[in-house]
């Protein structure tokens, strides 16, 4: 198996924003910028959703583009 950082190694993720929704609900907003493995660098806008319980992360979503 191929992990994230061996297919794209200089992968970065930048933190654009961080949102609250009802007492359980946190949404981070990031970019995620590389080099593909064909050499094109790109940018990807993703959201993740996160269910909080007891203090932890219950669950987690991400969402973004396909390109």
């Amino acid at each position: 198996m191929v992990k994230r950082n061996e297919l794209i190694p200089d992968l970065k993720d930048s933190l654009i924003s961080i949102y609250t929704s009802k007492e359980n609900i946190v949404i981070v907003e990031f970019i995620s910028s590389s080099t593909s493995p064909d050499r094109k660098n790109f940018t990807l806008p993703v959201y993740t959703i996160f269910e909080i319980k007891e203090g932890l992360i219950s669950k987690g979503f991400s969402y973004y583009d396909h390109f």
